[in-house]
């Protein structure tokens, strides 16, 4: 490739990240401690928060924010047990997964708002998606437990609670 293409390209992508970072860092950074922290106390029994949560901006399609959670503080046979899990227990740790969902769900609509509500430098018609991806242990039962949760919607429909809900 001639260098004058290669500089060409170069100045290209730097122009394309200098209009990327019109959010300020320091914005995208209360909002992922934000929602860290409402994960943290959304339930009453604590899920936990596998790795802070990270939110970037994409050009030209919005806002997107991921995490890893566990839909509570999973004993881990390895460190805590000598003996296996007994079918009673990965039924009770499956029952206190299950409730943890609906509270998981209305804090990810919480937090939809609020990014709505902050990010005014994103047009009103581009996106906003919160991600959240859930940790099992193999020897969990995860029958009726999704794998993920991803909401996403508008800037603006996001302000207003017009989110569009994807469980898998």
């Amino acid at each position: 490739m001639k260098p004058a293409a290669l500089i060409l390209i170069a100045a290209a992508l730097g122009w394309s990240q200098v209009r990327s970072l019109r959010i300020a860092p320091s914005t995208f950074s209360t909002l992922e401690k934000s929602f860290d922290t409402r994960l943290e106390k959304a339930a009453a029994d604590p899920m936990a928060v596998l790795g802070t949560t990270r939110g970037l901006y994409v050009e030209g399609y919005g806002a997107v924010f991921t995490t890893e959670i566990d839909l509570i503080q999973t004993p881990n046979m390895l460190f805590m047990r000598s003996s296996p899990m007994t079918p009673k227990e990965v039924a009770a740790i499956h029952d206190r997964k299950s409730k943890n969902v609906a509270t998981l769900k209305a804090a990810m609509t919480e937090m939809m708002k609020a990014a709505g509500r902050t990010l005014l430098q994103i047009p009103p018609d581009q996106k906003l998606t919160v991600a959240v991806r859930f940790l099992y242990l193999p020897w969990e039962n995860t029958a009726g437990l999704p794998s993920e949760i991803v909401m996403t919607a508008t800037r603006i429909g996001a302000a207003e609670g017009n989110i569009k809900v994807d469980e898998q």
